[in-house]
């Protein structure tokens, strides 16, 4: 399994997220993506945070919008489902 978080601030938050991450503790991988790349995934809203579960096979198990403690007892699960799926 692996969790990549994506700063879509563009440039102008560059200078934020090391404080950000210090302040949450964040342990994982962090990536910088290009616009195609935010438009593909927040086209159709771009309220953050948003989470995207992916399967081994790269199918979109489950997308949420914001945090709470609903998504949090779904996303485990939708990571179960995703990690239950065979790599080709």
């Amino acid at each position: 399994m692996k969790v990549v978080g994506l700063n879509v601030g563009g440039a102008e938050d560059q200078a934020k997220v090391p404080d950000y991450v210090k302040a949450l503790g964040i342990q994982y991988q962090l990536a910088n993506p290009d616009n195609e790349l935010i438009s593909t995934f927040l086209a159709d809203n771009d309220v953050i945070p948003q989470t995207f579960v992916f399967d081994r096979q790269g199918r979109l198990v489950e997308h949420f919008v914001g945090f709470d403690d609903e998504v949090s007892g779904r996303l485990e699960d939708a990571i179960q489902t995703a990690l239950a799926t065979k790599a080709d």
